[in-house]
């Protein structure tokens, strides 16, 4: 059978905001494509759900610009957005893998200066490993970033063939 999973009124409440946002973003009959344009995703958009929701950051520390929720009040939000189309540039790679990591590993002067641009999305991330030789196998990953003398910036060295989102992204 399928698993059933109950939630808080708190959580139905947090349901009722995202589904209204939704709502009023997306008219009925037309596809449900939510800030997703030619250019990759609508920075207007996205600059609304998080200053009017707090959002994309459901489970990310307050401190740090998310909302600080509980694993439950993620999965609401992902029910609720499950049938539009979110922008593959900020949830796969910018907070998928770029800001998950960062959360997990980064420091405490990485966190406070790139999780809240990341979160508000005014920077958008992309991962760079697939390379000719390994593709995205980051354990056959040729390229290398050595420090210039005065510290500051790196040379990097190395080929990549591509890499989905870097036409759209800020940094990498």
């Amino acid at each position: 059978p399928p698993l059933r999973f109950s939630f808080s009124d708190e959580q139905e409440e947090f349901r009722r905001v995202v589904r209204r946002f939704l709502a009023d973003r997306s008219p009925p009959g037309e596809v449900r494509r939510l800030m997703e344009t030619p250019e990759g995703f609508d920075r207007d958009v996205w600059a609304q759900l998080s200053s009017e929701l707090g959002l994309p950051g459901v489970q990310v520390p307050e401190e740090y610009g998310g909302q600080g929720l509980t694993r439950a009040h993620q999965r609401v939000f992902d029910e609720e957005t499950g049938g539009y189309q979110m922008p593959v540039l900020l949830n796969v790679p910018t907070f998928g893998i770029i800001g998950a990591t960062l959360l997990d590993f980064g420091s405490e002067e990485q966190k406070q200066r790139y999780l809240p641009p990341m979160l508000k999305g005014d920077e958008v991330w992309v991962q760079f490993l697939s390379e000719p030789t390994g593709g995205s196998d980051l354990a056959s990953v040729m390229t290398r970033a050595t420090p210039t003398p005065e510290g500051d910036a790196f040379l990097l060295t190395g080929s990549k063939i591509w890499s989905s989102g870097a036409y759209a992204a800020d940094y990498a």
